[in-house]
């Protein structure tokens, strides 16, 4: 949330939010030691700017007015630029370019060294000073601490390089520097990517190596231990829940430290399962508080059946646009809105065509604002297009929001009826006795036909169970979207055998995927041998072949497809909403794909807005 390396109203509110929730322990996002780490864009606080003290000392009182305790995050990206620029060259301890970034990094000198360690020693005393319970090093995640650590990094032939204990020394000289510039009783914590996932990484045998070291030094309170780099570590639906916590019991079997563990731990129960089994001593949660920030509370209280649990898409949450966002939680990265937590001045009748994800958001918060509800759904389940993402390989936890919405409705007294396709003279009937009527009747499919190929089908259609038995060959065409649908049919596809190619106009791939997905997505690819064709395009097709040119050039040749997938997206269904009777006393608003075919984040968010506005 920060603007211009310092903190902000919108920093303060999400911790604020966080700390109301009941959490007990907040460590805040990743925060810069020394200019050499600056970005261009400022998006990240400068923990070494004497300006920042102020806006930490709010951030740190407000926290503890609410119970919790907070410690500062501290890192340098070393080689990595996280999607910025910088007017200074990035350092590393070796010049191993980054597949991410332009440039090669600087190797460090001695006295570069120097300097970031006394960055991260003043970062400690300003995060002291401001009121902070404590700092956390960040080694993990390829950043730079981890790129000294890591023999896939670390190539250096001086007393920082090679063997465990040399790579380790930036680690140790950086904790002595902190301890020695900070209280006794000022927390020192270290995170750890246990298995760095690249190769020659560090493993989880290396990792418990260094948690033995450390732990015989005395340096540090507890160990924060997660997988991967940059890239690949915030784990998606296509990875299992927890994924950290084997390797974090190992380390705390062998070192006997204070142990957090984080990474896909989505809900209460796995937490506590976690705990009663010795794994680790803390639990590390980040996308599930941000899906739901009262997670803490609601389960102290035994309303786990309350909770907004994480669908795990890294949708919003990492697009940083400019900043954070939850695909399924319209509330993070906006100013803390109370409304819909308290009833509304006066009581109305709210009637909501579509039970989709925006239909069911409106009805969840109005009713939380003490509206009467009716919903109406032409189908007899509940979810709308989700119900078919949902098939898709890995994301059948995209319900779960759905299932959230569901229960809430149930819980405030809410009407839905099912199976119902409400016609025009069905609103007449319905306004009568309605004051707000509110359109989320979604979208339908674009379904297009290529001449002379003789299986032409849609993403939905292979997701819905197509007959696929007597396919041997598959062309996926994305028109234009760069999406998850066109690449979600070419998963399905291959999973099940099929030679699968996808072709796409754009001149990138997977351009509208998130960052963190698009690299595990087109490894799953190679395995299956799926081809890639960018800046193509489709130009005839004849039976069970298609035609295919370059954007750009002349040239064309053949490829086998039994079956065609056309993915040209969707068009609104808003035939209702712009046919109705006008009627000057009744308020009618649309929401969601019938507005115009969007994302799932824009349905939840025009759901809740329409629904506090009421």
């Amino acid at each position: 949330m920060a603007i211009g390396g310092l903190t902000n109203q919108s920093d303060l509110e999400h911790h604020i939010r966080l700390a109301e929730g009941g959490v007990g322990l907040i460590i805040s996002g990743g925060t810069v030691v020394h200019a050499s780490s600056s970005l261009r864009n400022k998006r990240l606080v400068e923990a070494y700017n004497d300006d920042v003290l102020p806006g930490l000392h709010e951030r740190s009182a407000a926290v503890h007015k609410e119970g919790a305790a907070l410690i500062c995050q501290l890192f340098h990206l070393g080689r990595e630029l996280i999607g910025g620029e910088s007017d200074e060259a990035p350092l590393a301890p070796s010049a191993v370019k980054t597949v991410r970034d332009p440039y090669p990094p600087h190797v460090m000198s001695a006295k570069d060294i120097e300097q970031v360690i006394d960055g991260f020693a003043k970062s400690a005393r300003n995060m002291e000073i401001s009121g902070h319970d404590g700092v956390e090093i960040h080694a993990a995640h390829g950043y730079l601490v981890s790129q000294f650590l890591s023999p896939a990094t670390n190539f250096r032939t001086d007393s920082f390089g090679g063997s465990l204990e040399n790579r380790m020394r930036f680690l140790h000289l950086i904790l002595d520097a902190v301890k020695a510039n900070c209280s006794k009783d000022f927390v020192l914590g270290v995170r750890l990517s246990a298995e760095e996932e690249i190769p020659n990484g560090l493993d989880t045998e290396q990792s418990v190596e260094i948690a033995i070291s450390l732990s015989e030094r005395v340096d540090v309170n507890y160990l924060s231990i997660t997988h991967g780099t940059r890239g690949t570590y915030v784990k998606d639906a296509s990875n299992p829940d927890g994924v950290a916590i084997e390797s974090a019991s190992k380390i705390k079997a062998a070192s006997g430290l204070p142990m957090l563990v984080a990474q896909r731990i989505r809900d209460p129960f796995l937490g506590e399962d976690i705990l009663r089994n010795g794994h680790a001593d803390l639990i590390g949660m980040t996308r599930a508080l941000l899906a739901d920030p009262e997670l803490p509370k609601k389960a102290a209280e035994g309303r786990q059946s309350e909770i907004r649990t994480c669908i795990g898409l890294n949708q919003d949450c990492r697009m940083l646009d400019p900043h954070l966002r939850c695909t399924i939680n319209a509330e993070i990265g906006r100013p803390i809105n109370r409304s819909h937590k308290e009833h509304a001045e006066a009581k109305k009748k709210v009637t909501i065509i579509g039970g989709g994800p925006a239909g069911l958001e409106a009805a969840r918060v109005a009713l939380g604002r003490g509206h009467q509800v009716t919903l109406f759904e032409k189908n007899t389940i509940l979810g709308g297009q989700l119900l078919t993402a949902s098939l898709a390989p890995f994301r059948s936890s995209i319900l779960d929001v759905v299932d959230f919405q569901k229960r809430e409705i149930a819980r405030l007294g809410g009407v839905i009826h099912l199976g119902v396709d409400i016609s025009l003279s069905d609103l007449e009937e319905i306004e009568k006795d309605c004051d707000v009527i509110v359109f989320a009747t979604g979208s339908n499919v674009v379904r297009k036909v290529m001449p002379g190929h003789s299986n032409t089908v849609t993403v939905d259609d292979v997701l819905k169970g197509l007959d696929l038995s007597l396919v041997r060959s598959a062309v996926v065409f994305d028109e234009s979207d760069g999406f998850w649908p066109a690449y979600n049919a070419v998963e399905k596809l291959s999973q099940l055998g099929i030679d699968t190619t996808l072709i796409t106009p754009l001149s990138g791939l997977a351009g509208r995927l998130p960052m963190d997905s698009i690299g595990p997505l087109f490894a799953r690819f190679s395995e299956k041998n799926v081809k890639l064709l960018p800046h193509h395009k489709i130009i005839s097709a004849n039976l069970n072949k298609v035609q295919v040119s370059q954007i750009v050039s002349p040239h064309e040749f053949e490829i086998d497809a039994d079956l065609l997938v056309w993915h040209s997206g969707r068009t609104a269904d808003d035939y209702l909403y712009l046919n109705m009777t006008s009627n000057e006393k009744l308020v009618r608003s649309s929401i969601g794909d019938c507005v115009t075919p969007r994302r799932l984040n824009h349905a939840i968010s025009d759901g809740y807005r329409i629904a506090t506005s009421i």
